[in-house]
């Protein structure tokens, strides 16, 4: 069983932060102690039996302080079961081209770990919260590939979060 977790994630908009926070709700209901933080925040790895690291994807790259974090915590994450999840537009479809796609994103985090699971997930394109040229490019694209709402799935949110539960605890016990 794993008794303390950390939910340590990478958002520009929200939409990731939104995820760790469910994903903080199954982790609990399975009986462990979580702590959710963005990694910036994250000043130790100490008295954690367990990982799970999210990141919004940009322009086909996770976030530079999700990278950075691994980076750094690398030695600790690699005797920690780790999970790894990453929130990004090109899952707005869930196909196996767009997961294959979405996985090489994830190159610079998995080159220094290696997770138990992976999950990835579509995110919100709000143009609101973008900056006036990407809002302007975004809401031009002719295949509509960055078209605005709120791509997340929750129920596959939720059924990720219970199995990488579980998967954790197998890891921790082995």
């Amino acid at each position: 069983m794993i008794d303390s977790c950390l939910i340590a994630y990478a958002t520009r908009s929200g939409s990731t932060q939104d995820i760790a926070e469910e994903m903080a709700n199954i982790v609990r209901q399975n009986g462990a102690q979580v702590d959710v933080k963005p990694v910036r925040d994250v000043k130790s790895l100490d008295g954690y039996d367990a990982v799970i690291l999210g990141t919004a994807i940009r322009i086909g790259h996770p976030l530079p302080e999700m990278t950075h974090f691994v980076r750094h915590y690398r030695q600790p994450l690699s005797a920690i079961p780790t999970v790894l999840y990453a929130v990004c537009m090109t899952m707005s479809q869930d196909t196996p081209e767009n997961r294959t796609r979405a996985l090489s994103f994830l190159t610079p985090i998995t080159d220094w770990i290696t997770p138990v699971s992976i999950g990835l997930f579509g995110g919100v394109m709000d143009y609101d919260k973008l900056n006036v040229f990407f809002r302007w490019a975004f809401s031009r694209s002719k295949d509509k590939s960055m078209a605005e709402g709120d791509f997340r799935d929750w129920d596959a949110i939720r059924i990720w979060a219970d199995a990488a539960t579980r998967t954790l605890t197998s890891h921790s016990a082995g």
